[in-house]
């Protein structure tokens, strides 16, 4: 499973970094040049600059998370001593996510008065995105049931994941609705969020 993973964080790196890319040069030009790509002057928007960070940014918690993943799929299974269960729909789920990554950008940007469609838009497609969550995470609950369990270090920071992902994912519905991200915008739910979900995961 972690080779799937290497393959489509591949994927992401170049699909999306290029954007960054962009962006920088387009700022540079922007302060030292007196070019008003992300001004209010001569055609510029500020909101253009947000717009080519979340496009970048959003998959780029991917391109970190999905490694750890992989790993932690591999070592729930090594450990538990039985074939990964669902491996295939695994796969396949972390590829499922991958797509989705480039195209829910836009729930960073629910309180910048996008039309309304949009945020149903990006609602609709961020609340698609838990299902292949779901899926996998239920893949590795099955990859543990009746295993036969070796409480070894790698194993005990692979069951940490699974705990703290887990709240992490259930945290991230709250903000994939827009009206209750709203509230939730710029509050350490978000922080919260992000750390258990990202953060967390890598680190462990």
């Amino acid at each position: 499973i972690f080779t799937w993973t290497a393959l489509v964080t591949s994927v992401l790196i170049i699909a999306t970094f290029p954007v960054l890319t962009a962006t920088i040069a387009m700022l540079t030009l922007d302060r030292y040049f007196g070019f008003h790509f992300f001004t209010n002057d001569m055609g510029g928007s500020p909101m253009l600059y947000v717009n080519l960070i979340w496009t970048w940014g959003h998959p780029e918690v991917y391109i970190l998370i999905l490694p750890a993943w992989g790993i932690v799929s591999d070592l729930l299974s090594f450990f538990a001593r039985k074939p990964a269960f669902g491996a295939k729909s695994t796969a396949l789920s972390m590829t499922a996510i991958t797509i989705l990554s480039t195209l829910v950008y836009g729930h960073h940007m629910y309180t910048t008065q996008m039309s309304p469609l949009l945020t149903q838009t990006f609602m609709l497609l961020t609340m698609t995105i838990s299902i292949p969550s779901a899926v996998f995470f239920a893949n590795w609950l099955g990859t543990l049931w009746k295993g036969a369990i070796r409480f070894h270090t790698p194993m005990l920071f692979s069951l940490g994941v699974v705990f703290v992902f887990g709240l992490g994912g259930l945290t991230g519905l709250y903000l994939a609705t827009v009206t209750t991200d709203l509230y939730l915008h710029d509050t350490y739910f978000v922080v919260g969020h992000f750390h258990y979900t990202m953060a967390a995961s890598v680190l462990l």
